[in-house]
C-alpha cells in the first residue's frame, strides 16, 4: 500500500514542486514587470531669425543662416503664419519657432514659419 501511494504521490508532488521552482526561478518577486519611463523635460520652444541659405522642398527642409551659425529646419509638420513655403527662397528672411534638435543642436524642428 505504501509503495502504491508512494508510486502515485511522488510524481505528482515533484510535478507540481518543480513548477512552482520554475515561476519563481524565472520572475523573482517584485519583478513581475517593467516600470515604465516616462519623459519630465520639456524643450522650450525657441525662435530662430535670419536667411535662407537653402531650400530642400522635397523633404521639407531649409537651410537658415543666423550669424556664423547654420540651422536646418524642418518645417513638415510647421503652419505658416505669414506667407507659405513657396516664399522659402535664398536670401529670403524667415523665423522658424520650434525645438532644437540633433546631437549638436543645429537641426530645428519647427512648429511655425513666418516667411
Amino acid at each position: 500500500m505504501k509503495k502504491t501511494m508512494a508510486k502515485a504521490i511522488l510524481p505528482v508532488a515533484l510535478t507540481i514542486g518543480s513548477l512552482g521552482f520554475g515561476v519563481a526561478a524565472t520572475a523573482p518577486a517584485g519583478a513581475a514587470s517593467k516600470p515604465t519611463h516616462t519623459k519630465t523635460h520639456t524643450v522650450a520652444a525657441t525662435t530662430v531669425t535670419g536667411k535662407v541659405s537653402r531650400v530642400d522642398a522635397a523633404k521639407t527642409t531649409f537651410w537658415l543662416t543666423v550669424g556664423a551659425k547654420t540651422y536646418v529646419v524642418n518645417y513638415k509638420k510647421a503652419t505658416f503664419s505669414a506667407g507659405s513655403a513657396s516664399k522659402l527662397v535664398k536670401g529670403a528672411t524667415v523665423a522658424a519657432t520650434g525645438r532644437l534638435a540633433g546631437k549638436a543642436k543645429d537641426v530645428i524642428v519647427a512648429t511655425s514659419v513666418k516667411a
